[in-house]
């Protein structure tokens, strides 16, 4: 009976990576359509700041106070371990929390957006404007885009990864589709941005409805847990420094670029980062489906954890290994293809480099995934605290001196650094749990 109840976790454990998988991959058909068209259409600058707002929407989607993650480990926890009475109140308690932290965010961001727009990024005139305007609406935004990473935590707790996947499609298809379909009717960013933050806000109420469905009871039982919201900020606190100081590593560069080189350079510099990154979607549609099978699995198997933790490793390397090699190998040929020879003979030569970044990146979300599970992100957020600024200092200036190849350089470096530091921190640290969350320790992979 265990070898088939294995077998059946396996299976569904590959089943709903297939799902991730597929919510994050098929948003790519459009973008190799539309990001051409769309660089022809805007140009390198207007692209440029058009990129730049993508990457805000996605930081942005992370201030949720790291209360969505932890509420996925708690709630996959209580239903492995027998406790799902407690979920509507711990529910309720952490969506009123992500709403107050997302609106915090943004009555801090509304006030500098301006004077971020104006004087950090380097905005030729005409799109000075613009920059302003579609910053003012990505701040605006920030209490829809933290509510909704939470209410999809809470999804994939209950192992809803079909229908999370089906959400994440259309969103993706629409950051993608929304620009190239109002390029007739309009050039200006700004109406992309709005464009983007409209479809945000759906998302959100079809996340809403959806966690509703998954558990009625959630209707009939709306009080809060006030006992727990200290333990839930505790574990959420460490929660979000690594979901702010981790994206922050990622996305750093391409402002540093826009900072001291120009706004078409960050245009050089992410396509190729983009391509060569969209390897990590295979990795994190695992890990994705990790987290909470690892909850659930120190909640109520701990040898299983360990076991799952070894073999997740592995499937990394076999299917991340040669698909990165091919990358830096043919990776130049495929951007010709794709943008021309103008476009790759300014960005290409760095494939090679974020190749090797992004094979450890990869390996390094198991372990990533298993530490916070175990209710211990204190140990990857004091780890990454401890990376930015080396990696500043680094990405500074290296960009100085070789431009984007420097950039591409220190976030490899950082990438390799990150991964063995959590490798050893799973191997080697004894895993206690936060106090008052009813999850086991674990003692790591040997």
């Amino acid at each position: 009976m265990r070898n088939a109840g294995t077998r059946t976790d396996a299976a569904r454990i590959h089943a709903n990576a297939a799902w991730n998988l597929a919510g994050l991959a098929a948003p790519l058909l459009v973008a190799v359509a539309a990001v051409p068209r769309l660089v022809s259409a805007l140009g390198p600058d207007a692209f440029g700041l058009l990129t730049l707002a993508w990457s805000c929407i996605g930081y942005f989607s992370l201030l949720d106070l790291g209360l969505g993650r932890a509420l996925a480990q708690v709630t996959a926890a209580d239903l492995a371990g027998g406790g799902g009475s407690r979920i509507p109140a711990r529910f309720w308690t952490s969506l009123y929390l992500m709403a107050l932290g997302g609106t915090l965010g943004a009555a801090v961001m509304l006030p500098i957006a301006g004077w971020i727009a104006n004087h950090v990024f380097h905005l030729p005139p005409a799109l000075q404007a613009d920059g302003r305007q579609s910053l003012y609406l990505i701040a605006a935004s920030i209490p829809v885009l933290s509510v909704s990473a939470g209410l999809r935590g809470f999804l994939e707790a209950h192992q809803r990864f079909a229908a999370v996947s089906a959400i994440r499609i259309g969103m993706g298809l629409l950051t993608f589709g929304a620009p190239l379909a109002l390029l007739p009717y309009s050039r200006r960013v700004t109406t992309f941005v709005a464009a983007l933050v409209l479809t945000r806000a759906l998302g959100l109420a079809v996340h809403f409805a959806l966690s509703m469905s998954t558990m009625p009871a959630l209707w009939h039982s709306r009080s809060l847990d006030l006992a727990k919201a200290g333990i839930l900020l505790r574990l959420g606190g460490w929660m979000t420094v690594s979901n702010v100081v981790s994206p922050l590593m990622t996305y750093l560069d391409r402002f540093l670029i826009g900072a001291i080189l120009s706004v078409a350079a960050v245009a050089y510099y992410v396509t190729p980062f983009e391509m060569a990154t969209k390897l990590l979607l295979i990795p994190s549609a695992l890990t994705g489906v990790l987290f909470p099978a690892f909850s659930g699995a120190l909640a109520g198997d701990r040898a299983s954890a360990g076991a799952l933790y070894r073999r997740s490793l592995a499937l990394v390397v076999f299917i991340l290994l040669p698909l990165s090699l091919a990358v830096a190998a043919f990776g130049r040929l495929g951007l010709n293809l794709w943008l021309g020879p103008v476009f790759t003979n300014n960005t290409g030569h760095i494939l090679p480099i974020l190749s090797l970044g992004v094979f450890v990146n990869g390996l390094a979300g198991v372990p990533f995934a298993l530490i916070q599970a175990a209710a211990r992100p204190d140990l990857t957020a004091k780890l990454h605290l401890a990376e930015v600024p080396v990696y500043l200092a680094a990405c500074w200036y290296l960009t100085q001196r070789f431009g984007i190849d420097g950039a591409a350089l220190a976030w490899a470096i950082r990438a390799l650094v990150d991964a063995v530091a959590l490798l050893l921190l799973a191997r080697r640290w004894n895993l206690n749990v936060a106090p008052g969350l009813a999850v086991p320790a674990f003692s790591g992979a040997r």
